[in-house]
């Protein structure tokens, strides 16, 4: 049976209504799918560069105390450590805390950062983050230094200062302890294993969010590329 013109032409026209819905459909789904990964690139962004690897805060500049001012003589070893790169916690806006053991005095100091401000006081605090554990000698070095990392890690291979990490990786993450990483790298903490196997993790969170946040980019480019065909 010949079929009409009339009739070809309502199924071209059908063709193309259904092509038209199902393009439609498509880019309805391409621009939501835009929106997921602008979603995802904003919270992972934020979080890489303000917590996993923040931009680095103006350092504060502390007067370096007396020896024998412990509580401000631990603020500035701490402060020269980099303690005013840490940060809250971005869900429980936990603080950072460091706890420091005088071995020789039995003292327990507790540091402190808030706002970049770093702040220490004798007495425990609870589920502190990292322990560090050292004579008063050890804090004294400490303070004469030139390069209170480099002590630091000299310090931690010889042992006469310990360094543990009580918070879980993930956590130290998040408040910024992956800047510690470099100071703390290689030198051996309470249980023998070696300090920088620990925070490697930490290295490895930070890269695997800058692989997932350039993954994200390179997805929405392919996307957008799609929903414009």
């Amino acid at each position: 049976m010949k079929i009409t013109r009339k009739e070809l032409m309502k199924g071209i026209v059908r063709e193309k209504r259904i092509y038209k819905e199902d393009k439609n459909i498509g880019q309805t789904l391409g621009y939501t799918i835009m929106a997921i990964i602008i979603i995802l690139l904003f919270i992972g962004g934020y979080t890489f560069f303000f917590y996993i690897n923040p931009i680095t805060p103006l350092k504060p500049e502390l007067q370096k105390p007396a020896p024998d001012m412990i509580e401000e003589s631990i603020e500035y070893v701490g402060n020269e450590m980099g303690g005013y790169k840490l940060k809250e916690h971005p869900i429980t806006k936990e603080l950072p805390k460091i706890e420091f053991y005088m071995t020789n005095f039995d003292k327990i100091f507790t540091i402190i950062v808030e706002d970049g401000n770093v702040t220490a006081v004798e007495g425990r605090i609870a589920d502190p983050d990292i322990r560090m554990t050292g004579k008063k000698d050890v804090l004294t070095e400490m303070l004469d230094s030139a390069d209170v990392k480099t002590t630091v890690q000299r310090l931690m291979r010889e042992h006469r200062l310990q360094v543990e990490l009580l918070a879980s990786q993930p956590e130290l993450a998040l408040k910024g302890y992956s800047s510690f990483y470099d100071m703390f790298g290689g030198a051996a903490v309470f249980t023998g294993a070696a300090i920088g196997e620990e925070f490697i993790d930490l290295d490895g969170i930070r890269n695997g969010f800058l692989m997932l946040f350039m993954s994200m980019i390179v997805l929405f480019v392919i996307v957008l590329y799609e929903v414009k065909k």
